[in-house]
């Protein structure tokens, strides 16, 4: 199985986690047999800034609409399946909690990764210095252009637009999605964050929605502590 780990959330060898392009007939099973895990949960991904939080493992035979999961079950694992959009992994060792989120534009804008890390320093009991975060391939900002109906909204709902969203003369807005959310993230005072350079659009080996359409693969980022 080729996948992609991060040296950021690979200290622990209990925690398992990666990116993997899900092509020929490799299936999620295989990947949570392969490393130990009982099951990886997936949910029903919406663009939404739902979040799920399993800490039951009854809730793993449930479908859930959202695009975040946050789960304290070890031996299971969770995970999100994009084709462009930023998938987010974060684990806290300290506290023994790990997930997932999906971050498309419609997401990014309602706020899902701040939404996830307000939980997790909040209700959870979480510390900012204790969650490392890993962004894996994604679309990056030069080849994700967007119209100026989006662009106005981005403009209106972050106070720094102009570190994410550009705009060449004659040209469409572009939108660095992976900015976006790592300003999120540091905006709650979480910094350990490792950033994987691999543009989803640019590169043949990974699935892109916007170069291929409704012909895109899927790319499979799930975590788990066993």
């Amino acid at each position: 199985m080729n996948y992609i780990k991060t040296d950021i959330l690979s200290a622990n060898s209990f925690v398992k986690h990666g990116f993997a392009y899900l092509e020929g007939h490799m299936n999620i099973n295989e990947i949570s047999d392969s490393l130990g895990l009982k099951k990886i949960k997936t949910v029903k991904q919406v663009h939404s800034n739902k979040f799920v939080y399993l800490n039951d493992v009854n809730k793993f035979e449930t479908n859930f609409e959202a695009d975040a999961i946050i789960s304290d079950l070890r031996g299971y694992g969770v995970g999100v399946y994009t084709a462009d959009c930023v998938p987010i992994i974060f684990i806290d060792t300290v506290n023994k909690k790990w997930g997932v989120i999906h971050a498309g534009w419609k997401g990014t804008l309602a706020g899902i990764t701040e939404k996830v890390s307000d939980y997790l320093l909040g209700e959870l009991g979480c510390k900012s210095e204790n969650i490392k975060v890993a962004i894996g391939p994604c679309i990056e900002g030069s080849c994700y252009e967007i119209g100026e109906e989006v662009a106005v909204r981005f403009k209106s709902g972050f106070d720094n637009p102009d570190l994410f969203l550009k705009k060449e003369e004659g040209k469409k807005y572009s939108l660095d999605l992976k900015t976006a959310n790592t300003l999120q993230l540091r905006n709650k005072g979480i910094t350990e964050i490792e950033l994987v350079d691999i543009c989803t659009k640019c590169d043949l080996n990974y699935p892109s929605f916007r170069r291929d359409g409704k012909n895109a693969g899927r790319m499979l980022s799930f975590v788990g502590f066993v």
